[in-house]
């Protein structure tokens, strides 16, 4: 029975990897390529964030330590009578927005590593394998292959 082979990424063709009548092995032979190059370079930016994202929270992590000692200097020198309050309101707010930034790094690296999944994914369908065992027929087109 024939079976249609339907890409799950559009792209050019650059391959077709069988001959009419080749025996093909499930999920094993390849049968067409797409060009990759868009779907690599999607991947590569993908990582990219990931890493960016990772480096961020690192530096928002350190930015939260900073805050926290200069938010407990502004409120030691408030107890001993020589700090102003909005110094101590200063610190304190810039701890809260430290936090907060900590918080949008987290949630760029949730998106970013979601989306290095799916640009793994659509570079990894740029090769279409047979999607069952038997032979190609002399009537295989990118649409109709195995």
């Amino acid at each position: 029975d024939p079976v249609k082979v339907l890409p799950q990424v559009s792209g050019m063709l650059v391959r077709r990897a069988f001959k009419e009548g080749d025996p093909v092995e499930k999920d094993k032979t390849v049968l067409f390529e797409i060009d990759k190059v868009q779907f690599e370079a999607d991947l590569n930016k993908a990582k990219a964030d990931v890493a960016k994202a990772e480096a961020d929270i690192k530096n928002w992590a350190a930015q939260i330590k900073l805050a926290e000692a200069e938010f407990a200097r502004a409120e030691t020198s408030f107890k001993k009578g020589v700090g102003a309050q909005t110094d101590l309101d200063k610190t304190a707010a810039n701890v809260d927005v430290a936090r907060a930034q900590l918080d949008i790094a987290r949630a760029s690296k949730a998106n970013a590593v979601a989306s290095e999944a799916k640009a793994a994914e659509n570079l990894r369908y740029c090769t279409i394998l047979a999607p069952i065992t038997g032979s190609t027929s002399p009537a295989a087109t990118p649409n109709n292959a195995a």
